[in-house]
């Protein structure tokens, strides 16, 4: 994680907006993603933390998930575009230097993230308010998603079927295997071609979101 600041100019290939694309889906069936469940892989409090482990397959398909949000960071050290499927969202949202209009990344959305350009996990008081988290005196905690790493852009529907199966396994069960990232040796195995990569506007269109 290589620490950046908002105002800094993008440098070279970087993106102002680090999602790619997304697409809202169902999720067929939800993994005990609990507090107690998370908890193995990152003790008690609410300090701000990332995880990930459970890789599995020829892909590394893993969890990751946030604590708190994230700070304002890029991750060049690692494959470029992770994709994620969402699992928990307790409140929170992405933005890169820019911040469009995306809808909230509820439970079920499935998105493409240029993880080499500058991004944070941030609050969304759009699923928590601002006014919930004053009156009962919350905030949100976790970040919870399914993941898989390419150097290339993989289309929604490959995305799709290798993150799908990981919903079948327990996370609490594997999270003593907590690792900071994805080993990036094992997430670099694909010989998928690039897919096109849509624009928030497209996206919205596609999907009546406009």
């Amino acid at each position: 994680m290589t620490l950046r600041k908002p105002d800094e100019p993008l440098r070279e290939g970087e993106r102002g907006n680090p999602i790619v694309w997304w697409q809202p889906r169902l999720l067929p069936v939800i993994p005990d993603v609990s507090d107690a469940a998370m908890e193995p892989a990152f003790g008690g409090g609410r300090n701000r933390k990332l995880k990930s482990w459970g890789h599995v397959g020829e892909h590394g398909v893993h969890w990751l998930v946030t604590r708190s949000g994230t700070p304002f960071h890029a991750d060049p050290a690692y494959p470029r575009y992770t994709h994620h499927l969402i699992v928990r969202n307790d409140g929170f949202r992405l933005r890169g230097v820019e911040d469009p209009d995306l809808p909230p990344f509820t439970p079920g959305m499935l998105y493409c993230l240029d993880a080499h350009s500058p991004h944070q996990v941030i609050v969304d008081d759009r699923i928590l308010s601002i006014e919930e988290m004053d009156r009962h005196g919350i905030k949100p905690l976790y970040k919870v998603q399914a993941a898989v790493d390419f150097d290339t852009v993989i289309d929604a529907e490959l995305a799709w079927s290798l993150l799908v199966p990981l919903l079948d396994t327990e996370p609490g069960a594997t999270a003593h295997q907590v690792a900071k990232t994805a080993p990036a040796s094992q997430a670099r195995k694909s010989g998928q071609a690039p897919a096109p990569c849509p624009s928030p506007a497209e996206m919205s269109s596609a999907w009546g979101l406009e």
